[in-house]
């Protein structure tokens, strides 16, 4: 440290059987991340992210261990979109995708087939030059069945 960094405390909170990590100098300064007895983790403030863009490519890989959002601006026909890394069976992993297409638009996704999309039909994506469409997925049995949602179709 240079003399000027922000103190920060890796803490028990006994009252609250919580493990506490915050700023300050001592336990309850400013709190900002508990866990609880039950591993029930509550944060007091804000979670920021990077977004992870992928590369545009025949082949698409995207890597949940990378992130929760992730955009794409597609230059080619997706054929193959490859997802890895969800969490366990029994836990969830979830994601946000933005799409965008590029100058010359009409371009395609072909989805993996572990994808459940309502009424079994995956969405068509907006064809424009630079339409935007955002999309919700999750798993909670490893990652055999993504469930997918459309959040928004031709945002630009």
């Amino acid at each position: 440290f240079d003399g000027n960094a922000q103190d920060f405390y890796i803490g028990l909170d006994d009252s609250a059987d919580d493990l506490v990590i915050g700023l300050g100098s001592a336990v309850g300064t400013t709190p900002a991340i508990h866990i609880d007895e039950n591993q029930v983790v509550k944060f007091d403030a804000g979670i920021q992210e990077e977004s992870t863009a992928l590369t545009s490519g025949t082949t698409v890989a995207l890597d949940l261990n990378l992130g929760t959002f992730f955009t794409v601006t597609l230059a080619h026909n997706v054929g193959t979109f490859n997802w890895t890394n969800p969490a366990a069976s029994g836990y969830a992993s979830s994601f946000v995708l933005q799409v965008t297409q590029d100058g010359t638009g009409s371009r395609t996704i072909a989805w993996p087939s572990s994808v459940d999309w309502a009424s079994a039909t995956a969405p068509t994506l907006s064809t424009g030059a630079a339409d935007v469409d955002t999309f919700v997925f999750y798993t909670v049995d490893g990652g055999t069945i993504y469930y997918g949602f459309t959040a928004g179709q031709d945002m630009s």
